[in-house]
């Protein structure tokens, strides 16, 4: 988002034609809008999310690069269609998954004598 102080977009596009959650799902669905804010905040609302729970997302907003709500949904399916098609992870998974793969790296970094960068490491 940084760079959109500096850049200012004419075309924002979100690739949603593939969506991943317990396992890939075809949405068929672009997402085209002139503010990068405003469709990450749409992005993030497809996924579950609320904007407003999201740090970078939060940041934008306060540097004044608009409020996430310019948004107007154009097409054959309404937001609330696209969340409902958009495939649910399952957070327990993905934990357990991401603990395994922060062990494997953690064991290659042992084994090579490289180290783990420090935000790839739960709190």
């Amino acid at each position: 988002m940084a760079a959109n102080k500096i850049i200012n977009s004419d075309l924002v596009l979100v690739d949603a034609l593939i969506a991943l959650g317990d396992r890939p799902k075809i949405m068929k669905t672009l997402l085209l809008g002139q503010n990068a804010l405003a469709m990450d905040c749409a992005a993030s609302r497809i996924m579950g999310f609320n904007p407003q729970s999201v740090g970078y997302l939060r940041l934008a907003r306060r540097e004044g690069l608009g409020d996430g709500n310019e948004s107007e949904i154009i097409g054959e399916a309404s937001l609330e269609e696209l969340k409902r098609r958009f495939p649910r992870a399952s957070y327990w998974k993905q934990r357990i998954s991401w603990g395994l793969q922060l062990r494997i790296v953690q064991a290659y970094a042992r084994i090579v004598g490289d180290t783990v960068p420090p935000i790839l490491i739960e709190d």
